[in-house]
């Protein structure tokens, strides 16, 4: 795997922060309003993200050793969720946490913004290959969002509430069996259909960071640089979590693969704007979920060219 130079990690992820200060400036400013803002998320998970998915797992050739890398990903993935979970437990029996706050807590460390931000960064820094990976993480962390994480964040005055297994089938989650099911059988798409889908691809890292940069500006910066309980969240979801994975597999192990290093960098992506979103709809803390989702992001523009470097010149 080509290594990428400390200057070039720091590019890539300055490119992504500078593309969210357009959509920071419009809310600041009230150029758009709080519906165009879930419009354009609409918008993107509805067509773009799923656009995405689909090119790169078209545009990948099937070798027996990507194949590897898929089932070892997933399979690998199930155990760093609920490990993650785990932590946040142990960490907030220490703090004393109560529900609903302590639901709060082990949604917000366990679940990372997998689709919005990893996707579109591992794309452009690592290319469609280690997308395609990427992608079989995001499948998985759907599938415990809307399982597990709905169960954790509900407070206890709401258990007794359905599960609807309908909010599984998502557009992103079934993108990912289209792509896989084109890629396992080599089926190719019509070039009328293509070069549609692979215009949208592109236009997803744009718009996905001019959507995070809106949902900034929702939050005042003075506010949220005073909520401790979202450093606390941040340390968790961006250091603690990607640097275990980083022990286990590159040092312990001698593990350097490609796989491995989406591994670590999709697992240090800060928190799932999910969370702000399921906070809100079962009556959680839906401000400190909102500052948790921001104070994570803005604090990954330092983590993820960190371990970006560290895992492609290790």
């Amino acid at each position: 795997m080509q290594s990428l130079s400390l200057f070039s990690c720091i590019s890539s992820v300055t490119v992504f922060l500078f593309l969210a200060v357009p959509g920071y400036i419009s809310t600041r400013k009230k150029l758009i309003s709080a519906s165009q803002i879930d419009g354009i998320s609409i918008l993107l998970v509805t067509f773009l993200w799923p656009a995405l998915v689909i090119d790169a797992m078209t545009s990948v050739k099937i070798t027996p050793d990507l194949l590897r890398m898929v089932l070892y990903t997933g399979s690998v993935s199930l155990l760093i969720y609920l490990i993650s979970i785990f932590v946040a437990f142990l960490f907030s029996k220490v703090l004393h946490l109560e529900n609903p706050l302590r639901g709060l807590y082990l949604f917000a460390i366990a679940f990372n913004n997998t689709g919005l931000i990893g996707m579109p960064f591992i794309k452009d820094v690592l290319g469609n290959e280690a997308l395609f990976i990427a992608s079989i993480i995001e499948l998985i962390n759907d599938l415990f969002i809307f399982s597990i994480g709905v169960f954790l964040i509900r407070p206890r005055t709401s258990q007794k509430q359905k599960l609807d297994l309908s909010s599984l089938i998502s557009p992103g989650f079934l993108s990912v069996f289209l792509g896989f099911f084109l890629f396992a059988f080599k089926i190719p798409i019509p070039e009328q259909l293509a070069n549609p889908i692979h215009y949208m691809a592109n236009a997803t890292t744009s718009i996905a960071m001019f959507l995070i940069g809106a949902q900034l500006g929702e939050v005042p910066l003075k506010e949220l640089f005073r909520e401790k309980k979202a450093y606390q969240i941040s340390f968790f979801r961006l250091v603690l979590i990607p640097s275990l994975v980083f022990i286990v597999f590159f040092l312990i192990l001698g593990r350097q693969t490609l796989a491995d290093t989406v591994l670590v960098i999709m697992f240090g992506m800060p928190v799932a704007t999910s969370t702000a979103i399921f906070a809100r709809r079962y009556k959680n803390d839906y401000v400190l979920a909102t500052k948790s989702v921001m104070m994570s992001t803005l604090c990954s523009a330092i983590t993820l060219p960190f371990f970006l470097y560290l895992t492609t010149h290790f």
